[in-house]
């Protein structure tokens, strides 16, 4: 940035420059499918604009993931061959980048929820205070939860097994449950699922905590004999 130049040794060079949808040689004009250098235009039916040919996958997006590949042909399993109609939805969309350690995502980041004017409360928690991360020699990383009326509406874990560690806070965002639900949940001992407990009780820490609280034990305490 500064118009300096660095000289980096190295054996090999990966160039991760994204992909293109390839729909060069499916004939899509000759069928009368409209589409753009970023793919085939579907409905949230998963069709296109001939109504009777479906799209899923890369070629159409929004998300280039072999799983929602895999829940797109369940929309059109749906339309097309039970004729019952269901449409996709892209709200909770795990998101998993799998380095080491693994960074996974679901939901709104920090900065999105800011942006669309969403009062929400932060919550984060180690994995150096998680026993099964302590045993293993990898503490690396941290759980962070964005909830907003006692419910979670984005993630992010950073640290090992990420991606499967997601998945438990996927299901309470897809069934709306409230964070509650995750605090009185018992999780075995010792797993690193036990983070996601001890996130959300961080939660109730600030409330059994807060000042409010307090004076209420305090004005208690008065009137007892």
């Amino acid at each position: 940035e500064s118009g300096s130049r660095v000289r980096v040794l190295a054996d090999r060079i990966l160039m991760a420059t994204g992909r293109r949808a390839n729909v060069d040689v499916l004939g899509l004009e000759a069928a009368g499918v409209q589409f753009s250098e970023r793919g085939i235009r579907v409905d949230r039916r998963m069709r296109t604009s001939r109504k009777h040919i479906y799209a899923i996958g890369d070629v159409c997006g929004p998300y280039a993931f072999t799983h929602m590949a895999e829940y797109q042909a369940g929309i059109v399993i749906s339309n097309a061959l039970f004729r019952f109609p269901k449409k996709a939805d892209y709200r909770v969309v795990p998101r998993v980048t799998y380095t080491d350690p693994e960074l996974a995502s679901v939901g709104l980041s920090e900065a999105q929820a800011r942006q669309q004017g969403l009062a929400v409360e932060v919550l984060r928690f180690p994995f150096r205070q998680v026993d099964r991360a302590l045993t293993e020699g990898e503490t690396a990383g941290a759980i962070k939860l964005l909830v907003r009326k006692g419910r979670v509406i984005g993630a992010s874990i950073l640290g090992a097994q990420a991606g499967e560690l997601l998945h438990e806070i996927v299901l309470a965002m897809h069934t709306g449950m409230k964070i509650s639900a995750i605090s009185t949940a018992i999780h075995a001992y010792p797993t690193r699922a036990q983070i996601h407990r001890r996130v959300v009780n961080t939660w109730y820490g600030r409330k059994l905590f807060s000042p409010g609280t307090r004076s209420l034990v305090r004005w208690i305490n008065r009137l007892l004999p």
